[in-house]
């Protein structure tokens, strides 16, 4: 069975030459979530949170991000396509395609960065946000960067699946998974948007956005945690953003401790 299998709708939306999916969870009238996965995984990483939340009163949105899972290029595909903007600006086209105007946005890891950069220029379709698994600012040495590429080619698909499900938790179940989602994207358009987000610093949009704001920080993500200084230094400062420690989660928070991490956000949810 597909890993990009879930219960709801799967509807499709053509902007900017790519062909955008997401699954649409729940009633129409209720609060809007979207739910936003990691770099080379895709919205089956979701699919059990998307049900709870629904059944707890949410509709909820689930994209796959450019070149993840389902949504695919219609065109040739152009390095600007794979930015952060670019892809806040699907997740927009696909908001307004569901015809909701606010949504809670969570996001992990590189789905995370695409809420951030959302904040600047579209802070009134944020009701919230939240985030696992993602860093406010990164600077990774440019030799990395000109590097990852020519890695990542060289690996193949397989291969890079195979070593990012190791990296990404301890867990068995949840390492089957990640490998599963990470064989179903488009390593090119992965390549690409991992050039884009080696360095940035989207802390100043965080910082300025005055609505509440969860991190979700895995004690055991090993990649995202050793960077999190200046995050935490400057949004520690605010009063509009909660830190909460999953003790027995990795990178994908939500696939190793779903329990804990649902029970969380929805206290977060429900407080606002």
């Amino acid at each position: 069975m597909s890993s990009r299998l879930a219960a709801g709708k799967r509807k499709f939306v053509e902007y900017n030459g790519k062909k955008l999916s997401y699954l649409d969870v729940g009633e129409t009238g209720a609060p809007a979530l979207l739910l936003c996965h990691g770099l080379a995984a895709n919205g089956a990483q979701f699919a059990a949170d998307a049900i709870y939340f629904s059944e707890n009163g949410y509709r909820v949105v689930v994209p796959d991000l450019f070149g993840h899972g389902y949504s695919h290029p219609t065109q040739m595909v152009d390095l600007k396509d794979c930015s952060i903007s670019a892809l806040g600006k699907d997740i927009i086209a696909i908001i307004d395609h569901a015809e909701i105007d606010e949504v809670a946005f969570v996001g992990n890891s590189l789905g995370g960065l695409v809420g951030l950069g959302l904040m600047k220029s579209y802070k009134h379709r944020l009701s919230c946000f939240a985030s696992f698994g993602t860093t406010y600012s990164l600077q990774t040495p440019k030799l990395a960067i000109w590097m990852l590429p020519k890695i990542y080619q060289l690996l193949g698909k397989r291969l890079v699946a195979a070593l990012g499900a190791l990296g990404v938790s301890k867990k068995s179940e949840t390492r089957d998974k990640v490998r599963q989602m990470f064989g179903e994207c488009d390593l090119s358009t992965v390549i690409k948007i991992a050039v884009q987000i080696g360095n940035y610093d989207l802390i100043k949009h965080a910082v300025d956005f005055d609505k509440p704001i969860l991190f979700l920080r895995g004690l055991a993500d090993n990649s995202i945690n050793p960077t999190l200084g200046p995050t935490l230094t400057a949004m520690q400062a605010t009063s509009h953003f909660k830190l909460v420690d999953l003790p027995d989660a990795g990178h994908c928070a939500n696939l190793d401790s779903p329990e804990m991490f649902r029970s969380e956000l929805l206290r977060f949810l429900q407080a606002i």
